[in-house]
């Protein structure tokens, strides 16, 4: 071999030694760049759960149908962003049974939000509907039965009834039931009431213990009822969700260390092997 083909050889080498050093470079720079898109992602999973729970506020303010629409559109958005990450992760060869539970957790909450939506239309969403409307024009035809006997004592008494019933929707205490079955028990027992007038008092009363029966199953305070279990189900997928973002932050801080010791572990190898050949090179070369 002469002299400028080993030249050739030796540049040739170097040249290839250059090429391995920034393919090795992108390799690493690419699972880097995946991973930190990965913590991205679950920043913007954060993002869309706190936009999740600002629509269940706002539900639970309004009750109206539109809130319900946009809590089930942010947690589309959810459930796409989850997709993604999942489908990163996997690329990357990374577990993802976090995540997986993450989307168990939300599809339960999902699904108990459902339930607490349904119970509140069967309640009424407006004072027209459901329950709601029942029982205002149950009440409304037992007071104009009771007007149209003409006896202030009967509408006294179908005053205080009205007067439990307000109070029990403001706050939502099971005393205001038991005044108000008190009160009704007196008022029908009077011996010349009218039957067109117990009738539709009675007709009130079931409507009006219909609607607490379901104001229960919702929940009179915030820790009962579907009320405490919707939080619960928030609450799970909150962990969840913090659980990935820290997984994943500790995922990226040991694969930049591994990146790091494994590029220059590589340059250095690549290094020694072309310098020994360039040796070994120059050694033939003297002798020649």
């Amino acid at each position: 071999m002469t002299i400028r083909h080993r030249l050739f050889g030796l540049s040739a080498l170097s040249v290839a030694a250059l090429l391995l050093v920034l393919a090795a470079s992108w390799l690493t720079w690419r699972h880097l760049d995946t991973l930190a898109s990965a913590s991205d992602l679950t920043q913007d999973l954060s993002h869309a759960l706190l936009r999740v729970q600002h629509r269940e506020k706002d539900f639970l303010m309004r009750l109206a149908v539109d809130d319900a629409e946009a809590l089930r559109h942010e947690a589309q958005a959810f459930d796409t962003g989850l997709e993604q990450l999942i489908a990163l992760l996997r690329r990357e060869d990374l577990p993802v049974t976090a995540s997986e539970s993450l989307r168990d957790a939300m599809t339960q909450y999902l699904d108990q939000f459902e339930q607490f939506f349904a119970e509140y239309r069967t309640i009424g969403l407006d004072p027209e509907s459901g329950l709601y409307g029942s029982l205002r024009q149950a009440v409304h035809q037992a007071e104009e039965r009771v007007k149209a006997t003409g006896r202030d004592d009967l509408l006294a008494g179908i005053l205080q009834l009205r007067r439990d019933e307000k109070d029990f929707m403001l706050r939502s205490q099971t005393r205001y039931v038991d005044r108000f079955e008190t009160n009704y028990q007196r008022l029908i027992a009077r011996p010349d009431l009218d039957q067109a007038v117990s009738e539709t008092l009675g007709r009130y009363r079931q409507d009006f213990l219909a609607l607490v029966e379901a104001q229960t199953r919702v929940g009179l305070s915030a820790d009962q009822g579907l009320r405490a279990a919707l939080d619960a189900r928030m609450q799970a997928v909150q962990t969840q969700a913090e659980t990935i973002e820290t997984e994943l932050a500790g995922v990226l801080s040991r694969a930049e260390q591994r990146a790091g010791w494994a590029l220059l572990t590589f340059v250095a190898v690549v290094t020694a092997l072309v310098g020994l050949l360039t040796l070994m090179i120059a050694r033939t070369l003297n002798r020649s």
